[in-house]
């Protein structure tokens, strides 16, 4: 059944002084699907059907600061938990990885993450050969992978090692990458597999290093999510290093749905200059509903596959939630933190 759709209220827009020290929304539109619940309700959704929950954020444009000698910007397709093994069957909720590649193809990008879970059920060079390459794969040259829990199905993750080759520069699964004039950090935080105090002591390194105005983290788990899954305390533990760097985006899967919270503190407080976090576990194995939902939580959606399209800029970012039909119905866009 399609969600029911709430009629958007738009607030006035009003003029702000340019002394502002925080971003002020300009509106906001709430959307509840039939057995959905809005936050104020503090109910949950039920679990027979999966279930769209939000509450939307259009967020001012920034301001403009791009300059002649400014590098173009870099455009990312990305979600996770994405190609069931063959034989599937095509559903409306289940399978839908060859709709989501279709959707990344109708676009213009420069860079694909896929963000964990790749190949279900557990990651075997077979399947992927199978399913995800004839989808997702047709990307493979441009492809920054991220590994999730089901890639250790097959020991020591070497289906997924296997198949992606050369696009993982390391077996650990944790690297960096420059991207424009972004740094993008690909971490692993699967901690019951590899040593996250080890990530996190190079992940600090790195990010001193490499003082770059805007970066970019992506990750498995999620630090927060409204999902079944819930909170990860693996991802927590690199939230700390995230923050006092100032990171801008955090993106992660496991949750088969999409969110995006306010900018938050990694000790969860929300901030204007905190870490602003997706959740994009809507490659298109399956789809989830949500559960309690989580402070800070800003659009929630689980009704229908999708991507998030990133436009990363000189000094700003724009953000797209697409689903499979082409509707966007999350967008905004922010100034980079530093």
């Amino acid at each position: 059944m399609a969600p029911s759709l709430a009629r958007n209220v738009l607030a006035p827009k009003r003029r702000y002084s340019a002394r502002a020290a925080l971003p002020l929304a300009v509106a906001f539109a709430i959307i509840t699907a039939t057995g959905g619940a809005t936050p104020s309700s503090g109910a949950k959704p039920t679990r027979q059907t999966p279930g769209v929950t939000a509450v939307r954020v259009l967020e001012s444009e920034p301001r403009s600061t791009r300059s002649s000698a400014a590098p173009a910007p870099v455009r990312i397709a990305a979600a996770g938990d994405i190609a069931c093994e063959s034989p599937y069957t095509v559903t409306r909720f289940t399978c839908r990885h060859g709709a989501t590649a279709r959707l990344i193809s109708s676009r213009s990008v420069d860079a694909v993450l896929p963000l964990g879970d790749t190949q279900y059920a557990s990651g075997q060079r077979t399947d992927y050969e199978s399913s995800y390459a004839p989808t997702w794969g047709v990307f493979k040259g441009r492809t920054y992978p991220v590994i999730g829990n089901h890639e250790y199905g097959d020991p020591d993750a070497r289906g997924f090692l296997s198949y992606f080759g050369a696009r993982v520069p390391t077996r650990r699964v944790w690297y960096a990458s420059n991207l424009g004039a972004w740094r993008v950090y690909v971490l692993n935080s699967n901690c019951n597999q590899v040593s996250c105090a080890a990530q996190v002591r190079w992940l600090k390194k790195d990010l001193v290093a490499h003082p770059r105005r805007c970066s970019l983290a992506a990750m498995h788990h999620p630090r927060f999510s409204s999902g079944e899954h819930g909170d990860s305390q693996w991802a927590a533990q690199f939230w700390p290093a995230l923050d006092a760097h100032q990171v801008d985006l955090v993106l992660a899967g496991h949750d088969h749905d999409y969110e995006r919270f306010a900018p938050r503190h990694s000790s969860g407080a929300i901030a204007a200059n905190g870490l602003r976090s997706f959740v994009v576990g809507t490659g298109g194995k399956s789809l989830y509903s949500f559960t309690t939902v989580e402070a800070g939580s800003r659009f929630r959606y689980a009704r229908r596959a999708g991507v998030l399209f990133l436009s990363l800029r000189h000094r700003s970012y724009t953000w797209r939630y697409r689903t499979t039909n082409g509707t966007v119905l999350d967008s905004g866009s922010a100034n980079c933190l530093r």
